[in-house]
């Protein structure tokens, strides 16, 4: 399963998700984050 992570700049809430999902679920979900207007 694949899950993208989306929030408004990517600096925090998204990332941290992204993160805590690969930790917790291993090789059985793949999750990315991304922004929306990403400030660079």
């Amino acid at each position: 399963m694949k899950i993208l992570y989306i929030c408004t700049h990517n600096r925090c809430r998204s990332i941290l998700s992204e993160a805590i999902t690969n930790h917790v679920a291993g090789d059985k979900i793949i999750a990315r984050s991304a922004g929306s207007q990403p400030s660079g």
